[in-house]
């Protein structure tokens, strides 16, 4: 019966040097290091925007055991903005992103927002992560007159807002406005779409 050989938690080649034993404890320490790894959202909660999640690379022994890592309870989530403006996206259970770690202790920050200590002496790990969402992992369909456009978009590209250099274009099966006053400077016409009769199509003109 043959067997499949253990692998070692070392390469071999390395013994016996000065220079394998320094290789050998650097590659150790990076062992117990975090830094970044693809994950899958287990939980999300929009109003405190924290989502638990679950690393998606596994460890593996030296008896070629796999074991999963443990999940992430409770880390912030990636929310692009600024200037109090805020671009933010309802994460579902499944969806796929990135879990990053930080290089100290951010509790104490994520308490007071503002300038902190480290609040023990952890380092490079991930219950100091954040998740970044991402959507590379699935088919994403680019409508071809947008391939030169900057696009806010469903993934099927049902809805969508194209952007070009002299336009921008709204797509979608419906569109609401709900503003006390709404404004329009310049010429506009309306009409039918056929695939949407009951809907009004505004074509603004320059």
């Amino acid at each position: 019966m043959i067997t499949k050989a253990t692998p070692p938690s070392r390469n071999t080649a390395n013994d016996d040097s000065l220079l394998g034993f320094i290789t050998l404890a650097l590659m150790k320490d990076l062992q117990n290091t975090d830094d970044m790894l693809p994950a899958k959202v287990i939980a999300y909660d929009r109003v405190t925007n924290r989502a638990s999640v679950q690393p998606l690379i596994v460890m593996v022994n030296t008896n070629n055991e796999q074991i999963p890592r443990a999940q992430i309870s409770s880390i912030p989530v990636l929310q692009l903005g600024g200037g109090g403006f805020v671009l933010s996206f309802p994460l579902n259970t499944g969806d796929l992103g990135w879990i990053k770690a930080n290089d100290r202790d951010i509790s104490l920050f994520l308490t007071s927002l503002a300038q902190s200590p480290p609040n023990t002496i952890r380092k490079h790990t991930f219950q100091d992560a954040i998740f970044i969402p991402d959507t590379m992992f699935k088919s994403v369909t680019i409508n071809e007159e947008d391939a030169d456009n900057a696009v806010i978009q469903s993934l099927d590209g049902t809805c969508r807002i194209a952007i070009s250099n002299g336009s921008v274009k709204i797509t979608a099966p419906e569109i609401i406005f709900d503003s006390p006053a709404t404004s329009c400077t310049g010429s506009f016409e309306t009409g039918t779409n056929p695939a949407y009769p009951d809907i009004v199509k505004f074509n603004p003109h320059v």
